[in-house]
């Protein structure tokens, strides 16, 4: 069978980037994604995910891997 986790937060009180969606493969079995929605819309100003924010969506998609690998 094949496992998925996601991850939402629907309305995000700041929100410096457009609605944002990461996703990705835990290996064969497993399938990861993020996803943060804004519900303020004049606080979204279209601007492209920032370099920590997509490090961030990698470290938790490695940790999640290792979790995945452990059970």
């Amino acid at each position: 069978s094949r496992v998925m986790v996601q991850l939402s937060k629907r309305c995000a009180p700041r929100c410096p980037n457009t609605n944002m969606k990461y996703e990705w493969m835990l290996g064969s079995m497993a399938f990861g994604k993020i996803v943060r929605q804004c519900c303020s819309g004049y606080l979204c100003n279209g601007a492209s995910a920032t370099r920590s924010a997509l490090r961030g969506g990698f470290l938790l998609g490695a940790a999640l891997g290792l979790l995945w690998a452990l059970l």
